[in-house]
């Protein structure tokens, strides 16, 4: 990976270079076009000195120079300057060798802000001189001539190889160690990352990056981390999942182990010829009873696992909830009765409407009913009170029995906790119902005696 990165920032830096160049030099060409352009369209250009000497200072062309804000000097051969017509940049004074020699080399010179045209009159004996303000100058070039002595061409030659040389390890240098240090600036980040993604990837859902980088690669790493953080907790409930996967396993095979065994034992002592009518009846009722019970305990798996699909959806439809458990109760009473039990039931008067699943809500209610008298044994008396609370439907379901014992009631409604040993399938799918209309339940024993089943449904 470091190799491709350096290979490939080493290319995009020549690719820069080489762009860099190809720019100066189209700047370069720009600028001589520029200067071809503006040759011969500007007015120093249309105004020389030579002019000025061949219309032998005519007044009438000084008077248009000066029109356009040129200026014209004349410089005798004793180098003493007279100003002849229009501006006055330099107020020439007498020249001497020396300063005259001066003067003349700064006019040539770039940056200068007058453009001087000069010109010498054998027949005048002197210099003429035209000024204009420069208005724009584009100055850029390399000077080359090839009249030069020889003898300086080896030495020329050599300076320009040398410098090329050393210009081009320069550069490659630059760009070589430039690239060691942008891609490291890549690379080490890079390098976490994939060590953490190994990490994950081994099973170390636990671990999470940490770097000290650029904001785009910190980023990267926080979006990581949560990631990983994902990863490690549904690493949890998968474990958790197949934990109690494999704990429902053992129940079940626990739970149909016992009636089957009964079935299967009692099927046997059914095929003794010499059984009385008596004792057949007896093992057929005991078979009868066993194949009941796991009946009902692979029909409460099956709802379970409805309940617990993703798929599944409750049906509900606005209902009178008052008048609703009325009638249900009502239908409760001859169990009551039959079995030995008491009951009372306060259920308030007047409408509530709730969307409810009718169906499920009974299960739920009959099964609490169930419990209580699978549990208990007459005399007790069953309590059943419902009552609006705020935005709350409140179903309260209370015994003055033996209760639950308090180390099962934080985990009343999971699978196959039971206070009696059953298969706690019932309070499961009880809790299951509840939640899916958005409501709770609970259980909290009495003092001294007894407990009560608090459903609550907004």
């Amino acid at each position: 990976m470091k190799i491709n990165v350096v290979r490939q920032l080493v290319i995009n830096y020549i690719f820069v270079i080489l762009l860099i160049i190809f720019s100066i030099v189209l700047f370069m060409g720009v600028i001589d076009f520029a200067n071809h352009v503006l040759t011969g369209n500007l007015v120093q250009d249309q105004y020389n000195a030579q002019m000025v000497v061949d219309r032998n200072f005519d007044s009438a062309l000084l008077d248009e120079i000066a029109s356009v804000n040129g200026g014209v000097y004349f410089v005798n051969d004793q180098l003493e300057p007279e100003h002849l017509k229009g501006i006055d940049p330099f107020k020439l004074t007498t020249f001497d060798q020396a300063s005259w020699t001066k003067f003349l080399t700064d006019s040539r010179k770039s940056g200068v802000p007058y453009s001087i045209n000069i010109v010498y009159s054998d027949v005048h004996q002197g210099w003429t001189l035209v000024v204009f303000p420069t208005s724009l100058r584009i100055e850029f070039g390399f000077v080359r001539n090839l009249d030069y002595v020889s003898v300086n061409q080896s030495a020329v030659w050599s300076a320009i190889i040398a410098a090329t040389i050393t210009l081009v390890l320069s550069i490659t240098l630059s760009v070589f160690l430039l690239s060691k240090f942008t891609s490291y600036q890549f690379v080490r980040p890079l390098k976490t990352l994939k060590s953490a993604v190994a990490q994950i990837k081994d099973g170390h859902y636990k671990h999470r990056v940490d770097m000290n980088a650029s904001k785009e690669f910190t980023d990267v790493a926080q979006l990581f981390n949560q990631m990983a953080e994902q990863v490690d907790l549904k690493h949890q409930k998968l474990t958790f999942s197949e934990q109690q996967r494999q704990q429902l396993v053992l129940d079940i095979s626990h739970d149909l182990r016992n009636p089957l065994s009964v079935i299967l034992g009692f099927s046997n002592l059914l095929k003794d010829v010499n059984l009385s009518d008596e004792q057949r009846l007896e093992y057929a009722s005991m078979i009868e009873s066993h194949g009941i019970r796991a009946k009902e305990l692979i029909d409460q798996l099956f709802d379970l696992s409805r309940l617990q699909s993703v798929d599944f959806r409750m049906i509900c439809e606005e209902t009178d909830v008052f008048e609703w458990l009325r009638k249900m109760m009502a239908s409760q009473i001859g169990v009551f009765e039959q079995g030995g039990f008491d009951y009372e039931v306060q259920i308030s008067e007047g409408r509530l409407l709730k969307k409810i699943d009718a169906h499920w809500l009974q299960r739920v209610v009959f099964n609490l009913l169930d419990n209580a008298m699978h549990h208990n044994k007459p005399p007790m008396t069953i309590r059943v009170d419902s009552f609006q609370e705020g935005s709350e439907w409140v179903i309260l379901i209370s015994d003055d029995g033996i209760g639950v014992d308090p180390t099962l009631i934080e985990s009343i409604f999971e699978r196959f906790v039971s206070p009696s040993g059953g298969s706690g399938l019932g309070l499961a799918i009880a809790k299951r119902v509840v939640e899916a209309h958005g409501g709770t339940i609970r259980c909290v024993n009495h003092d001294p005696h007894g407990c009560m089943f608090e459903i609550r449904i907004p």
